[in-house]
């Protein structure tokens, strides 16, 4: 009995099935790394110059006799896998060690945050400066000390002009 493989000539059922059973399993296609302390596909935690992220370990190599893995970060595109010395994968990624990292993850985050919000002192320096900025700012944004404050904000506008530019103004629309 004979078939027809991709339109091309027919070939024995005898052949096909060995084609079949020549074609590499995907453990064959990935080879081993026993140097280091991770296996491929490992699932571990590593600390990346973007931060601490959960990766799959793609590859093993030893590079100066020290191992490194080629390692994809879960939820990322291929483009961010890299290749990480051991020294940067921390530690596999466990349930427990999920929690770990998302909890130091929230306390960056709310470190970050209240550090944000904090206000300088006016007696220290950076104080000082902040002041000096925010004085330049309302002056770029027009509020000025000749201006009537207590003028009514609706309806009516109440601007103090200097005598020297009162009388300029006056001949030039008279004239």
């Amino acid at each position: 009995y004979q078939r027809r493989v991709h339109g091309g000539p027919s070939v024995p059922a005898e052949a096909i099935s060995k084609m079949k059973k020549k074609q590499p399993k995907k453990e064959e296609l990935v080879p081993e790394f026993h140097d280091g302390k991770y296996k491929i596909d490992d699932m571990v935690f590593v600390n990346s110059s973007f931060g601490t992220y959960e990766a799959k370990i793609r590859k093993g190599e030893l590079r100066n006799g020290q191992p490194h893995y080629f390692v994809h970060y879960q939820g990322w595109n291929a483009k961010w896998d890299e290749w990480q010395p051991e020294e940067k994968v921390l530690f596999p990624a466990t349930d427990e060690n999920r929690k770990t990292v998302e909890d130091q993850k929230k306390q960056q985050a709310e470190a970050k945050s209240k550090k944000s919000r904090k206000q300088p002192e006016p007696d220290s320096e950076k104080g000082q400066k902040e002041k000096g900025r925010a004085s330049k700012k309302r002056k770029i944004e027009g509020e000025d000390d000749s201006i009537d404050k207590s003028a009514p904000k609706v309806g009516k506008i109440t601007v103090k002009i200097p005598n020297p530019l009162k009388k300029i103004l006056i001949t030039d629309w008279e004239n």
